[in-house]
């Protein structure tokens, strides 16, 4: 992994840690279409958007490679993220609509 990765990672998990009290994580039954999705930093790009996209459609990208925002329609989107190996999974709108707003299609 490149050193910048690694910092990206590191400042990322560092910002999360610090952050949690503010994040607003979805219950496995909650309804939320739009997610941030926090994928493992160390995965390849390639193996981020294959996971990403068998689970919902990528609206966005984040700060870091390994983050994305991810709607779907059907219910149960942060469980499928999860499940496709997600770190972390928050509610993309308690961050004053962050992610998705530009309405960018990936897949």
């Amino acid at each position: 992994m490149a050193i910048r990765d690694q910092l990206a990672a590191y400042a990322a998990i560092a910002a999360l840690t610090l952050g949690v009290s503010i994040i607003n994580f979805p219950a496995a039954g909650a309804t939320t279409r739009t997610l941030g999705v926090v994928y493992p930093p160390w995965w390849s790009t390639a193996h981020i958007w294959q996971a990403a996209a068998s689970t919902g459609e990528i609206v966005d990208l984040g700060g870091a490679r390994f983050i994305l925002y991810l709607h779907s329609e059907a219910p149960g989107l942060n469980v499928r993220a999860r499940r496709a190996g997600a770190f972390l999974v928050f509610d993309a709108g308690g961050f004053g609509g962050c992610g998705a707003a530009a309405g960018r299609k990936f897949n």
